[in-house]
């Protein structure tokens, strides 16, 4: 299936970000973060904000 998405061209990067923003959203909700945003003008924006939820997590986690 990876294969045939053939993310090789540019015009298919939207998958990239696309699988990455759920991949992302289900760890962040295993982790129990909630009110997590589902809709940007881009899913490389989602992707982007969903990092930086993850690394709010990691911050807060080290002061524990």
């Amino acid at each position: 299936m990876m294969s045939k998405l053939n993310f090789e061209r540019i015009e298919n990067e939207f998958y990239i970000w696309y699988l990455g923003s759920i991949i992302l959203n289900i760890f962040l909700a295993k982790e129990g973060v909630k009110n997590l945003p589902k809709e940007r003008e881009t899913h490389k924006e989602l992707f982007f904000e969903y990092l930086d939820k993850i690394d709010n997590i990691k911050q807060f986690s080290s002061f524990l």
